[in-house]
Order: C-alpha cells, then structure tokens, then sequence
C-alpha cells in the first residue's frame, strides 16, 4: 500500500496578500500557524491561525491536489462539497451533513475560505 504524501497549505498572514504557502506546518507557542516550505531551510512563513489545510492524498479531476477546506464539485447528483477530516478520515461534506468519499471525479472550485458564499444555499 503507498503511504500518501504529508504536506499542508495555510494562507498568508502578510496584509493584503492572500497566497498560500505550502509544505510542513509548525505552530508558534502562541499557537499560530507556520509553514516551513523547505525541510532544508529554518525558513518559515507566518500564516493566518485557521486557514490550515492538510492534502487528503487525493488529486481531483484535473490533477490538482485535494485539500482540507477545498470546496469540490462532487457530480451532478451531490453537486458542492466541503472537504474535513473527521472520523480518521477525509471525505466531502454537502450542506445536508452529508458524507461522501473523495475520489479523482471530484472537482477543486475553491475553498472555504476565498470563496465561502459557494456553500450557502
């Protein structure tokens, strides 16, 4: 069994500039976020505390990863999903609370937090 990829993204805390940073995610004591995008380098990047997101181990349609947070379009019958964690796994979420499994057929739209208007009904 292949062990997926442990990596993580979290938006940047610099004032108007909402790029995200991506590799390993370290915490301040004061318990904000860091991401540290090399593991060669003591070199890491303030992040905004909430905007965490772990890859799922799962690539959508496109060939993009998945992410904790992503907004995905599962199919025409689920139709817009949030990705969690929850029960020792991911899945996507639809607004019913409604679980259902990832899967390469799924869609990244967005995330929940560029584009949160995408889940209110």
């Amino acid at each position: 069994m292949k062990q997926r990829e442990i990596k993580f993204r979290a938006m940047r805390d610099d004032m108007g500039d909402c790029t995200w940073k991506y590799g390993n995610l370290t915490y301040k004591p004061d318990g904000t976020p860091r991401i540290q995008e090399s593991p060669h380098f003591n070199v890491f990047t303030t992040c905004l505390k909430g905007t965490e997101g772990q890859f799922t181990g799962v690539k959508d349609s496109c060939g993009n990863d998945i992410y904790e947070g992503d907004i995905v379009d599962h199919d025409d019958s689920v139709g817009l999903c949030c990705v969690i964690y929850g029960k020792c796994e991911f899945y996507a979420e639809d607004s019913d609370k409604l679980g259902y499994d990832l899967c390469d057929t799924c869609t990244v739209i967005g995330n929940i937090h560029e584009h949160p208007e995408l889940l209110k009904p």
